[in-house]
């Protein structure tokens, strides 16, 4: 029997470990919270997607496999054409005229991620919260006031926090594009 977890990155199914059993024979499936679950009476374990889209299971019979992915690449995409904060979860596609204000989420937790791009051509500036740091590549922002601004219509940033708390500490991740930073 092969015991399988979800992989949030290639939001597929990994094998992490491969007891031999009987040919064809699931015995049952554990999730997350290590909750064992057994076949009905006709040998079906249903899986079943989260309520309100969150999570979708695709079965394909003909490869005898369960796909479990995330909508929409697990972020809520926004047009945001005002000034505005942050939010964990949240795609931004920036418009509207002049440079667009991001203020950066108070009190972040390991792992909160957004991303930010410039669809308008008006650019936009990160702003970190006192204490906070973002990283750039080998840049760092100024601990006191420090940000990071687009400099041109395409410009994407996937920031990640990495260390919680007063004086939270982020990453760029996947950088497109070129940014100023203070």
């Amino acid at each position: 029997m092969s015991q399988y977890r979800f992989n949030p990155f290639t939001k597929k199914l990994d094998q992490v470990d491969n007891v031999i059993g009987p040919p064809g024979t699931v015995t049952s499936l554990k999730g997350n919270d290590g909750v064992e679950v057994g076949p009905d009476g006709s040998g079906v374990i249903n899986l079943v997607g989260a309520a309100g889209g969150g999570i979708l299971v695709t079965g394909n019979p003909e490869t005898n496999t369960e796909t479990i992915s995330l909508p929409g690449g697990g972020f809520t995409w926004v047009v945001q054409s005002t000034d505005f904060t942050a939010v964990k979860g949240f795609g931004y596609l920036i418009t509207g005229a002049g440079v667009r204000q991001v203020q950066m989420p108070a009190s972040p937790l390991v792992g909160d991620t957004f991303i930010v791009a410039d669809i308008g051509g008006n650019f936009f500036k990160l702003n970190q919260n006192a204490g906070d740091s973002i990283q750039l590549g080998i840049d760092l922002t100024t601990v006191t006031t420090g940000s990071i601004t687009s400099t041109k219509k395409g410009d994407t940033l996937m920031l990640v926090c990495w260390a919680s708390g007063p004086g939270a500490s982020w990453i760029a991740l996947q950088p497109v594009g070129n940014f100023t930073v203070v």
